[in-house]
């Protein structure tokens, strides 16, 4: 409060002097004025300045549609500046809500003039094509027996109960998110006696706060237990792969909204999942593009020492061509896991890897291949130093391989939001789960909100024993972009853990 009294004191002063040194300065016109001389903003709860463009007696704030303007503006102070001598009510001294219209009348100087500006919210300018987001925010966080599956927090296999392993694949569709468990949708015997339960198999959340629809997906004459894994598409459109076991091929298939009819796209050359061992969650789809037009799926169908990856092409929304991928690191390896996501739908778009490699610290790596497969950069196993918004300075390593063979770890996305590329790794070790969320070459940190740590929130609902991460079987993550509407959604999953849901926004 005292500073906004030094501050106009100052500005009343300074305008004054100003005044008084110029030769032609009318001081009866001076005091008649009721019109704003500079520039007006506002203060948010937060600190951060919101600007505002005044027309006329109209003042607009400029906000980010997407921004928390009922914890930011609710209570905050305007800055602006008076006329020589003028008054203002309500003072600009006192906080306002302005979330909703505040109107300012100024007095002038001599009393006899009134002029009332009208201040109101409006949407903040965009950053151009090309220049990616400017806002990100968490949006909801949950474990995953919040999110109503069985098992006991904190656990590792105890009964006969997935704990969190539930080979488990996020997918967007349009604002829904579509969680998808082949634990429940195939059944596992891998030392536990798990029965199909397709009740379980699939779950409709909303995207910004992770509780329940009530909706269901529909379909068609599919089976839950046809499904190999979900995604989505850089629009938003939910994609699933089927087949692959007992010499079935694979299609792909995709839906528009959670009620329309699945519409088939093909038949993938090679199978999705070819091996026996059902608890390989290695085996899943990646998408580029929008599968209704043009798009590539990847995936890799066998693990071999070249890291051998199937590429398809599909163009106005069916297949029409396929390519090897190779990255020249072995699949076949540890934990037997290797992943390629691309920047693109042509065969000169960059190539985003996370793979598996030996055992211990710094087993798993992240790395970022030209179209070619030549190596451009790699993600540094230790990024210290950058201290988070909430006073920790984050840690990323790549981290430890996973003791289980087929785990998903590092899993990779690579992201084109407002026509600027991102990398986000999802990575870990021992039982603690982490997000980064960097530049396409691997090597720097974008923001703090998906730079994340999901253990803080497991933490702080269930003490310091939190999961046995190194144990799962990986992450997982799915993400989209709205070029209309200027909002992208991403969400992460992190195995025995849970699941948190973001957004992005290229409004200023």
């Amino acid at each position: 409060m005292k500073y906004y009294k030094y501050l106009a004191s100052i500005i009343v002063l300074a305008a004054a002097t100003q005044f008084i040194a110029c030769d032609d300065y009318d001081y009866d016109k001076e005091m008649a004025r009721t019109d704003l001389t500079g520039s007006f903003s506002v203060k948010g709860a937060t600190g951060n300045i919101y600007k505002a463009g005044i027309n006329g007696n109209e003042i607009t704030v400029k906000v980010n549609p997407f921004a928390d303007v009922q914890n930011e503006l609710s209570c905050a102070y305007p800055i602006f500046y008076l006329p020589m001598g003028a008054t203002c009510s309500p003072s600009p001294l006192e906080p306002q809500d302005f979330t909703k219209e505040v109107k300012y009348t100024i007095t002038s100087g001599d009393g006899k003039h009134q002029q009332v500006y009208t201040v109101n919210l409006g949407a903040s300018d965009l950053l151009p094509e090309g220049e990616g987001y400017s806002l990100s925010r968490l949006q909801a966080e949950k474990l995953y027996f919040e999110l109503g599956y069985p098992g006991k927090a904190a656990t590792g296999e105890i009964d006969n109960d997935p704990n969190g392993d539930l080979l488990f694949f996020p997918a967007f569709c349009d604002d829904r998110l579509v969680g998808f468990s082949r634990v429940y949708a195939w059944g596992n015997t891998n030392g536990r006696n798990i029965v199909p339960d397709h009740s379980l198999a699939f779950k409709i959340w909303d995207a910004a706060t992770l509780e329940p629809t009530g909706e269901t997906l529909n379909l068609g004459s599919l089976s839950p237990s046809d499904i190999v894994n979900i995604t989505n598409d850089w629009k938003g459109h939910l994609i699933a792969a089927t087949g692959g076991l007992s010499g079935k091929t694979s299609d792909i298939y995709y839906w528009t909204s959670l009620s329309s009819a699945p519409v088939k796209v093909g038949t993938l050359p090679q199978p999705v999942y070819t091996n026996s061992h059902e608890v390989d969650a290695s085996m899943f789809i990646q998408v580029a593009g929008d599968i209704t037009a043009d798009a590539v799926v990847t995936y890799m169908p066998t693990k071999t020492s070249t890291g051998e990856h199937v590429a398809v092409s599909i163009t106005a929304g069916s297949i029409t061509d396929s390519r090897i991928i190779s990255t020249g690191y072995p699949s076949n390896d540890k934990a037997w896991f290797q992943m390629i996501s691309l920047f693109g739908t042509d065969n000169n778009a960059p190539i985003l890897v996370g793979d598996t490699e030996g055992e211990g610290n710094g087993s798993i790596h992240a790395y970022l291949l030209n179209g070619s497969g030549s190596l451009l950069s790699v993600m540094p196993a230790h990024l210290n130093g950058r201290e988070m918004s909430d006073g920790i300075t984050w840690w990323s390593g790549t981290g430890n391989s996973s003791l289980r063979g087929g785990a998903r770890l590092p899993f990779v996305m690579a992201m084109m939001i407002n026509g600027k590329p991102y990398s986000l790794v999802l990575t870990g070790y021992h039982w603690r789960a982490k997000a980064s969320m960097m530049s396409q070459d691997l090597v720097t940190y974008i923001d703090d909100d998906l730079s994340y740590d999901f253990c803080r929130y497991e933490m702080s609902l269930l003490g310091a024993s939190g999961g046995d991460f190194q144990m799962t079987y990986g992450g997982a993550g799915c993400w989209y972009w709205d070029e209309e509407n200027h909002i992208g959604r991403i969400a992460i999953w992190y195995g025995r853990e849970g699941l948190a849901t973001f957004m992005v926004s290229n409004y200023e």
